[in-house]
């Protein structure tokens, strides 16, 4: 069962029993307050059930039933929480004292009974405890044979009663000059009767309104609770990413100066082909122009042949062979540019002309166009035709 689902159970079990309790029916009230005390202490609501509990006792004591009444007080002293380590009670809940005293008047511990029911007299905060506390010394001293002091505390309490009493004669004498009042007599009563219902609807109203508020209030502080709870995971979770990523980011530096080292090492040795390159071309006297591969790829570019992948290879090959101060170049800016700017620096350098470019990239001729303008940008930091970049290009040798 859900908390909320216990907590309307118990209200419920509460209602019954102060219900039962001023109809007198004692037996109810025993019953009604032992199921409520199993219930509650299967749910775990102990605390609940002794902060109410006292409103049974009166029915145990007279059922003779001392045990559970003694077993229910200590309840109500240790988990209720009105009641602390003095044995003084909260204001507003000094009913205990007299309900204590009348236990302990029942076990014929005098002195003790005296103490309580002179607590509800001192501290009791309206007639109705005060009287409870003179009453209660009045039964004490008439066990004890105690006449005079028994009479005081009766004529003590039933002077406490005046002023209801008055305000109860006075209200049945208006109700009085009513009954007097024949041809009137129908229309109060059911102006009463009226009156009665509407009493009765707005105690179920607010009842309804105490369930509803209960458990609308007991949903936020569980979902405020489970959106805590969310947060936190969510919380953890990112500090476990954040210490992932920072080991795998103390791992990659680490590395950058093996890295940086095998780079360096690479780009020397390119520089070394590159020279002996040169060398060989040198005492060849080889020229680009008199080359397969060259006269293969004009050959393509004036018949407009789509280039395979090969094809490209068999261009780079030619560059570093034959150009390896403008692939140098090019290398090094290459991060700069796209794969098809890259290999259209390629075409310009080795004099392929931009007109039959278009069908080598499968693409139409704007695009060479607009390729063109991208490249001078990237490459010279200014605008500039198609020819342009071309001049510099070739410039570079």
């Amino acid at each position: 069962m859900k908390c909320n689902d216990t907590l309307v159970a118990l209200n419920s079990y509460m209602l019954k029993m102060g219900a039962f309790s001023r109809q007198n029916q004692l037996d109810s009230v025993v019953a009604i307050c032992e199921n409520a005390y199993r219930f509650a202490e299967k749910h775990d609501f102990i605390d609940f059930v002794a902060g109410n509990v006292m409103i049974a006792v009166p029915a145990f004591l007279e059922l003779n039933q001392y045990d559970r009444a003694s077993y229910y007080i200590s309840l109500y002293e240790k988990k209720s929480g009105y009641v602390d380590s003095t044995g003084m009670v909260a204001k507003g809940h000094e009913v205990y004292y007299y309900l204590k005293g009348l236990y302990l008047l029942s076990e014929r511990q005098y002195d003790s009974a005296e103490s309580y029911f002179r607590r509800e007299l001192q501290f009791g905060s309206d007639f109705n405890n005060q009287n409870g506390g003179a009453i209660g010394l009045a039964r004490l001293y008439h066990l004890t044979n105690k006449a005079d002091s028994a009479a005081k505390y009766a004529l003590y309490g039933y002077d406490m009663n005046d002023s209801v009493y008055i305000r109860m004669a006075t209200a049945d004498i208006e109700q009085m000059k009513c009954l007097y009042d024949y041809s009137k007599h129908q229309s109060i009563a059911e102006k009463e009767r009226k009156k009665s219902e509407k009493e009765s609807r707005k105690v179920k109203f607010l009842v309804n309104v105490f369930i509803f508020l209960s458990i609308f209030v007991l949903s936020l502080v569980w979902y405020f609770i489970q959106r805590q709870k969310n947060a936190r995971k969510r919380y953890l979770d990112i500090i476990d990413k954040f210490n992932i990523v920072q080991k795998d980011l103390l791992l990659l530096r680490s590395n950058e100066k093996r890295l940086n080292r095998v780079i360096s090492e690479k780009e020397s040795q390119m520089d070394a082909f590159r020279s002996e390159l040169a060398r060989f071309r040198r005492r060849a006297k080889m020229d680009i122009r008199d080359t397969k591969e060259f006269q293969s790829l004009q050959e393509k570019a004036i018949l407009g042949i789509e280039m395979t992948e090969n094809d490209w290879d068999e261009v780079n090959r030619l560059v570093i062979e034959y150009l390896p101060v403008f692939h140098q170049f090019i290398s090094n800016r290459e991060y700069e540019l796209n794969i098809r700017e890259y290999r259209m620096c390629l075409l310009l350098r080795l004099d392929v002309k931009p007109s039959n470019m278009s069908h080598m990239f499968n693409v139409v001729p704007s695009f060479i166009t607009k390729m063109s303008k991208s490249i001078h940008q990237k490459l010279f930091k200014s605008d500039g035709l198609t020819k342009d970049l071309t001049m510099k290009l070739k410039g570079i040798r």
